[in-house]
């Protein structure tokens, strides 16, 4: 499908390559490696946490996931809500392992206007990224990458949720293979 955002997005070719990630033979943040400490605010006012800083260090002594979206993406708003109904469907889920998306710093310069549409009708912490964290960059993200956080604050399972929504399955089967159905 459309992953520019449309004509509205305000995304240029630069935009646009921004948006697609690092160059092409990077390899992302590797899986046993320690997640870069991070603080960053949530964007998503359905969110039970709205409004905070979400950061590296309060998380630290149990699993979570950050999963990386861009607003200007159309299959974004997909991934998001398929991710929610997913925890929604099993609550003991979100219990166990939360996931925070994690917006560009460019989208939310470019585009700002964008970030509403994806967190609409659900409670997925959307995360802003800042120029100075760059944890997009810190992973090596592309855009849909899941990448499961150990308690100890390492890098367990990176999920690469292309092709949405057949790879909605890799997230339910390693919901599934941790945490039970």
């Amino acid at each position: 499908g459309d992953t520019t955002g449309g004509a509205d997005a305000g995304l240029t070719a630069d935009g646009l390559a921004d948006m697609l990630g690092p160059p092409d033979g990077a390899v992302p943040h590797p899986v046993g490696m320690p997640v870069p400490p991070f603080a960053l605010e949530d964007l998503n006012p359905s969110s039970a946490t709205f409004g905070q800083e979400i950061d590296s260090a309060t998380l630290a002594g149990r699993p979570y996931a950050l999963v990386f979206l861009d607003s200007r993406c159309t299959a974004c708003k997909d991934v998001a809500d398929g991710l929610w109904a997913a925890y929604a469907a099993h609550p003991d889920w979100w219990d166990a392992q939360p996931t925070f998306a994690v917006e560009r710093a460019l989208a939310l310069e470019k585009a700002p206007g964008t970030v509403a549409r994806v967190v609409e009708a659900n409670a997925l912490p959307y995360l802003a990224d800042t120029p100075e964290t760059n944890l997009w960059m810190a992973f090596l993200a592309l855009n849909h990458d899941f990448f499961a956080i150990s308690a100890e604050g390492a890098l367990e399972v990176w999920l690469e949720l292309y092709s949405w929504p057949d790879d909605l399955a890799l997230f339910v089967d390693h919901m599934t293979a941790r945490y039970g159905p």
